[in-house]
C-alpha cells in the first residue's frame, strides 16, 4: 500500500501543468566539480576540503552561497573566504 501511494500521487500529478511541483521527485543528482574554497585568517590561508564538510557533493546545491557563511561562522579568526570566481567577506 505504501509503495502504491508513493507512486500513485506523483504519477497522477504529472499530467497536470498547474505549476505545482510539490509532488515531483528527484532520484539522482549529478556530482559536479565543486569550487575550491580557501579561508583567510590573520595568520594565513587554508584550503578547505569539502569532502570533510559534506556527505555527498550535489551539483544542484549552490555551494558558493552556502559554504562561505558556514566557514566564516566555524573557522576562528576567519576574515574572508575565496574561490575561483569570487569571494565572501566575513
Amino acid at each position: 500500500m505504501f509503495l502504491v501511494i508513493q507512486l500513485a500521487i506523483p504519477i497522477s500529478k504529472l499530467g497536470k501543468s498547474d505549476g505545482d511541483q510539490r509532488f515531483g521527485w528527484q532520484m539522482f543528482s549529478t556530482a559536479g566539480t565543486p569550487a575550491d574554497f580557501a579561508v583567510h585568517t590573520d595568520s594565513g590561508s587554508e584550503e578547505v576540503n569539502l569532502n570533510v564538510l559534506t556527505a555527498q557533493l550535489r551539483a544542484d546545491m549552490p555551494l558558493t552561497e552556502l559554504v562561505p557563511p558556514f566557514l566564516c561562522d566555524t573557522v576562528p579568526g576567519a576574515i574572508e573566504v575565496t574561490w575561483q570566481s569570487g569571494g565572501y567577506s566575513c
